[in-house]
């Protein structure tokens, strides 16, 4: 697996965190090896200076209590970072998106990441539909808000959960009719390092792996459309992350 530390950089503001992704979508050193029969379809293995334009865009405006930007990404060395820091006051972080570039349905994801994060933010990787909520009660055709790790600091209640992280299934939209199902706390000892998160998708049930080893699996609100990755940081304070220090 790859290593690396997460930068530090105090001139630019009051916290500096990172989510770094080191490999997605590819077998290659790492120890969650797809399933017998599958075979590699897309991957990004970061290996340039700069964000490739072919497989992403970042989001770029409000979003929670920060801003995202596209100056919160950096590649090199074969990571990338997405890096969450607060500037007079405004907070700045990233999302990054492959609609429009790359989409699933089915198959075996996943990505090396290593976390790095602080009280009131929260970085994750996972799956999005671009019709999640538009039939209700119909998420075969509309799908679902598939998150495969979320990472956070702290819960709501300011209680270290630093080595764990959560996978969630939210479907119906975001509003009236939302609903969820969720993990709770998986793993350990995930606050340090990079480890390998996976999604197997079948045509029945999600199944989360950390480091090769299934964690959770569930057949609920399964989608069966395609869905684009998203890698994010976000920040929203006295919410489910705390209180941003």
């Amino acid at each position: 697996m790859k290593q690396s530390t997460s930068p530090i950089d105090p001139a630019r503001g009051l916290r500096t965190t990172a989510l770094a992704i080191g490999l997605l979508l590819s077998a290659a050193n790492a120890p969650a090896a797809p399933p017998p029969g599958f075979y590699l379809v897309w991957a990004d293995e970061f290996d340039g200076t700069s964000l490739d334009g072919t497989k992403w865009w970042a989001w770029a405006g409000p979003n929670r209590d920060a801003v995202n930007t596209p100056d919160a990404v950096t590649v090199g060395g074969g990571y990338l970072t997405l890096t969450t820091y607060t500037t007079n006051g405004t907070h700045y972080s990233a999302i990054l998106s492959s609609d429009g570039k790359f989409r699933l349905c089915y198959g075996y994801l996943e990505a090396s990441i290593s976390f790095d994060t602080t009280a009131g933010m929260w970085s994750a990787f996972w799956l999005q539909s671009p019709n999640e909520g538009q039939y209700l009660g119909d998420t075969s055709a509309s799908g679902a808000e598939i998150d495969i790790c979320e990472h956070r600091k702290t819960d709501a209640n300011s209680v270290n959960i630093d080595s764990y992280v959560q996978s969630t299934v939210h479907w119906d939209g975001y509003g009236a009719y939302h609903k969820q199902y969720n993990s709770g706390n998986i793993g350990s000892g995930l606050g340090t390092g990079f480890h390998t998160y996976g999604l197997l998708w079948d045509t029945n049930s999600y199944s989360i792996l950390v480091d090769g080893a299934q964690l959770w699996s569930t057949t609920t609100a399964h989608s069966d459309r395609t869905e684009l990755i998203q890698l994010s940081s976000e920040v929203q304070s006295n919410s489910w992350a705390g209180v941003v220090p």
